[in-house]
């Protein structure tokens, strides 16, 4: 059965988060399924210039909104109980070795937002889901900005982070 999507998905048996770190593992997959399913778009035959850069705009805002969840799911799985060598193992549970790998995953995916991070928050808020009344020359420099080619590799760390955050022991479901 699948996690519990109210747009997508009303079945009775499907899971559903309860708690937090479950909540936002659950919150975080919407979201980059709705980039996955916009970038499909975008990829489908036909697609001009322009369609290419309205869509690639909203894979921005939706890329973005990934941030704040993410940065608390990550904590979460810093500060989870730790399963040590002789003791009970805890209810829910982070190993030595996933918490090296959520670190270093984690260092990997932010050093690589990190240099767009300024540029991708002005398209979204020049020309997004926040779009400003701006001059057209400023509004014809975040046009040319928004090139998938440019930002697609750092986007993309967030994928092999995703799937080891949802791996962990730290979730319970419904």
């Amino acid at each position: 059965s699948d996690a519990y999507v109210p747009v997508y998905n009303e079945s009775s048996d499907a899971w559903y988060p309860c708690i937090r770190a479950a909540d936002l593992q659950v919150h975080l997959n919407h979201i980059w399924s709705d980039i996955t399913t916009l970038n499909n778009l975008r990829m489908s035959k036909g697609t001009d210039d322009l369609t290419d850069k309205l869509l690639f705009k909203y894979i921005i805002v939706e890329f973005l909104s990934l941030i704040e969840p993410l940065k608390e799911l990550q904590q979460i799985v810093i500060k989870s109980p730790r399963l040590v060598k002789g003791q009970p193992a805890p209810w829910r549970f982070i190993t030595k070795r996933e918490l090296i790998e959520t670190k270093r995953l984690a260092k990997e995916f932010w050093r690589g937002f990190q240099p767009f991070q300024k540029e991708l928050f002005e398209i979204r808020n020049e020309i997004g889901a926040h779009r400003g009344l701006s001059d057209l020359q400023a509004v014809r420099v975040m046009w040319k900005r928004c090139d998938a080619k440019q930002y697609t590799d750092a986007m993309n760390r967030f994928i092999p982070f995703l799937q080891h955050l949802s791996s962990i022991n730290i979730y319970h479901w419904s």
